[in-house]
């Protein structure tokens, strides 16, 4: 796909109060590609993988386009300026999952299915270019994992998620321009969003 964005619009900030709002960054392009599978290697089994690829960046320079904290000489908000070819934020390059499902019939229209999937997300920037004290969120990988037993309408599963504990940063709120350490506790005004630790649980559903 290849999609051309006209005055696309991005998280800012207001330049008194430093309010997050939504602005116009200019001319963008998104472009990449998305591809799936499935294969049946043995009777039962079944091996699904997908995988994307995103290059999404400006084609156009954006004087003032981002604001950190402080002001400049003149006592004016400071702004930084976005480039052509800055990447755009919130877009991971690279992304997939495998997974392999495996699912064995019983008597009376039972079955027993367990699965293993396998999910990579790419790195992601938390502002445009990673400009005005942005920051590449780092890449992680985490692993699902269920085994089931389904007979008619009723379906009741053993799962876990996040079965390794990975510990990951999601997003970003607001900068490190606003991020103050006092005594070794970073102050409210910056914070990062993490992805939910290891759950392990016991789900059941019931189709009418």
């Amino acid at each position: 796909y290849h999609i051309d964005w006209d005055g696309i619009q991005l998280a800012g900030q207001t330049e008194n109060g430093a309010i997050g709002i939504t602005v116009n960054g200019g001319k963008a392009v998104s472009k990449g590609v998305e591809l799936e599978f499935a294969l049946y290697p043995v009777e039962n089994l079944v091996i699904r993988g997908n995988y994307a690829y995103v290059d999404a960046h400006l084609t156009e320079d954006v004087p003032g386009l981002l604001q950190i904290e402080g002001k400049d000489a003149d006592g004016n908000a400071n702004k930084v300026d976005a480039r052509a070819g800055d990447r755009l934020p919130g877009s991971a390059k690279h992304s997939g999952a495998l997974g392999v499902t495996y699912s064995y019939p019983l008597a009376n229209d039972a079955r027993i299915t367990a699965n293993w999937t396998a999910t990579y997300h790419g790195d992601v920037l938390s502002r445009v270019g990673a400009r005005g004290f942005g920051e590449k969120i780092p890449d992680y990988m985490t692993h699902r994992a269920f085994i089931g037993y389904a007979q008619n309408a009723f379906t009741i599963r053993l799962y876990a998620d996040n079965i390794f504990d990975k510990y990951a940063y999601t997003a970003i709120d607001n900068d490190l321009s606003r991020r103050i350490v006092n005594d070794g506790v970073v102050s409210r005004y910056y914070a990062r969003s993490v992805l939910t630790p290891r759950v392990v649980g016991l789900e059941t559903m019931v189709h009418f």
